[in-house]
């Protein structure tokens, strides 16, 4: 009999050491899948709460910008220290904006910032409208002033040099437009990190670490209840001994 009480307390130990040594990974399983859970369901709602303000046209947007704009806009390296915001803050907006499917299912877990998020989106908007306007007027009012200083030259020269400014110009008002676009994608994606922070922050998920003395604890107390289980039914087999007469076991 304590043989059979070796083997099986032997065994519990075993099991015991074998979830301890997989606790660790188990723990980083769970914390990748409710993180990744939790980024789908913001994402989501995110690009719901954009789709108000013409989102199809945003992802027009993010399509037709080009590489070269990316690198001419987003300096290759960090000198710029003017440059408030990213490439990684792009990306971010273009992810939250183009990849994701609209959904307000998520709505129920943000409380009350879910009128901040939609004040700041709507600001946002509002602000890229204006500056698009400003450089679609400043073009205007720059042709009209070059058209009054050289009325009527038919100069061969004096065309080739319009020629040259209003390329350069429509050059700049294409420049400006577009990088104005690549502000606007760049500036949903600090919108987009600063409320998921936030919301993450309401809603937070437990760490690796936390998750993983979870576990362990977990772990324990199976342990300490299969031991005081094995050692009722160990003791109640030796108390049937001696009511039999029968000589305990060494």
């Amino acid at each position: 009999m304590n043989q059979e009480f070796n083997q099986q307390l032997l065994s519990i130990n075993k099991w015991y050491q074998e979830k301890i040594n997989t606790a660790h990974s188990i723990a980083q399983e769970q914390y990748g899948s409710e993180m990744s859970k939790f980024e789908s369901e913001f994402s989501n709602f995110f690009a719901y709460t954009c789709k108000g303000n013409n989102l199809e046209n945003i992802k027009g947007i993010a399509k037709e910008l080009s590489t070269k704009k990316m690198d001419d806009f987003f300096p290759v390296s960090n000198g710029n220290l003017n440059v408030s915001f990213s490439k990684e803050d792009f990306d971010n907006g273009i992810n939250a904006l183009t990849k994701q499917i609209p959904n307000k299912a998520y709505c129920s877990h943000l409380g009350n910032k879910i009128k901040d998020l939609k004040n700041d989106i709507d600001n946002l908007y509002s602000t890229c409208k204006t500056k698009l306007s400003k450089a679609e007027g400043s073009k205007k009012k720059k042709k009209r002033k070059n058209n009054e200083e050289h009325p009527g030259n038919n100069d061969s020269i004096q065309k080739m040099q319009e020629s040259q400014e209003d390329q350069q110009e429509i050059k700049d008002r294409h420049d400006c437009h577009d990088y104005s676009k690549i502000e606007l994608i760049t500036k949903f994606g600090q919108i987009y990190v600063r409320y998921k922070q936030i919301f993450l922050s309401n809603n937070p998920i437990k760490s690796v670490y936390s998750q993983e003395e979870e576990l362990t604890k977990k772990y324990k107390n199976e342990r300490s209840q299969w031991e005081l289980e094995l050692n009722k039914t160990f003791l109640k087999k030796l108390d049937e001994k001696m009511n039999n007469n029968n000589p305990l076991p060494c």
